[in-house]
């Protein structure tokens, strides 16, 4: 269900998911809708999946702990744009991250990579694509997979402005030089910037020419 009404509030979902399924979660939602105040503690696999067009109208004030795999498991993009807000609480998972199965976007419209207290995780990495506008927010933390990028198109405007007390991070999932390929810059928007960003983790590979944190392709 998707629909606006839809609420859960105050809710505590206990010991629940199963180690035999990567996706499996006590909590698992493929619609939309209000989540505040919940708790999600105990389950044997992830705390929370949000799988097709599943995504949050809000998402507040809510702790997801005690999980043995990921905090939170997503197969899409939209969870990551739109209601997320303060207050949320994420420990003593075993992942204590955001796995984000996507390896590509195309933007529909201008969208908000939010900051989370714990890191978002490309395992397959993360290409942005389309003529709209893509702001990171300060102090959100991107980890990627080993032998991967984040390509930032040529139509993209990226707007990733940390500060001085919460740079946005951008590396590889383990935080040593020539883990992941780095930052493949296509975009030739003028209004594109990055400020107060720390970018780590060198190239992949010594023979690989644009494996580098950051590369300007082309035009860029």
């Amino acid at each position: 269900s998707a629909r606006n009404d839809n609420r859960l509030e105050y809710v505590q979902i206990l010991r629940g998911g199963s180690d035999d399924d990567n996706w499996r979660a006590p909590l698992e939602i493929q619609g939309k809708v209000h989540m505040k105040n919940c708790l999600i503690d105990g389950s044997l696999g992830n705390g929370l999946t949000t799988e097709y067009s599943g995504a949050f109208y809000s998402f507040e004030n809510n702790t997801i702990k005690n999980c043995a795999s990921y905090a939170w498991k997503t197969e899409n993009d939209a969870s990551l744009y739109s209601g997320i807000g303060d207050g949320n609480v994420f420990e003593n998972n075993g992942k204590n991250m955001i796995w984000v199965n996507n390896s590509s976007v195309t933007l529909t419209d201008h969208v908000t990579l939010k900051k989370m207290p714990i890191p978002y995780y490309f395992p397959n990495g993360y290409s942005v694509n389309d003529a709209y506008r893509y702001t990171i927010e300060p102090g959100t933390v991107m980890l990627f997979g080993s032998n991967t990028r984040f390509d930032i198109s040529s139509e993209t405007t990226l707007k990733a402005e940390g500060t001085t007390t919460e740079p946005i991070v951008i590396r590889g999932l383990e935080d040593e030089a020539g883990y992941w390929n780095g930052i493949m810059w296509y975009s030739i928007k003028a209004a594109s910037v990055m400020d107060y960003c720390q970018v780590s983790g060198r190239g992949y590979s010594e023979s690989y020419d644009e494996a580098c944190n950051l590369f300007l392709y082309d035009n860029a």
